[in-house]
């Protein structure tokens, strides 16, 4: 049996002071983005470079990707643009204050279409205008009134059931 001591070889202990200059480096910086910037700006961006960190290094040092499929290399790498993209929505968009009226108001303003005509009315107006369709028809089925008040502050959470 030929056991090789891992703490024998150089290399880790490289990597291990390393981590540790990278983890005091990490948290100073940390606190000091914190103490300059909002939170709500440091902790998406942190989160977002922590995770393409974690990433890179999986795929350099442990090879990861190398028994992976080209599926599992696509779908990896989708999720994690889908966790990109969430992050900077929900950061780009926190401070939008819409209510439920103002939203039924947008969606259900008319909207001309080009081709088509008006149907023929008993009295015979109409003919060769456009009609006008609401964008979303299935907004008059709603019965917006059933829905809880909304808050004025804090954050908005709509619920579809």
């Amino acid at each position: 049996v030929y056991d090789i001591s891992v703490l024998s070889h150089p290399l880790t202990w490289i990597l291990l002071l390393t981590l540790i200059v990278s983890i005091v480096t990490q948290v100073n910086y940390l606190n000091k983005s914190l103490d300059t910037f909002n939170t709500l700006l440091v902790y998406p961006i942190y989160y977002v470079l922590f995770t393409s960190v974690v990433l890179s290094t999986s795929i350099i040092l442990f090879q990861e990707w190398s028994n992976m499929s080209a599926v599992d290399i696509v779908t990896t790498l989708g999720s994690f643009l889908v966790i990109v993209v969430g992050v900077a929505m929900l950061h780009l968009f926190r401070e939008l204050q819409t209510t439920m009226k103002q939203l039924t108001n947008q969606l259900s303003q008319p909207v001309e279409r080009e081709g088509l005509t008006e149907e023929v009315s008993a009295s015979g107006r109409g003919r060769g205008r456009n009609k006008k369709e609401d964008k979303y028809g299935l907004m008059d089925n709603v019965v917006i009134e059933s829905l809880p008040p909304m808050r004025e502050e804090g954050p908005r959470v709509f619920i579809i059931s």
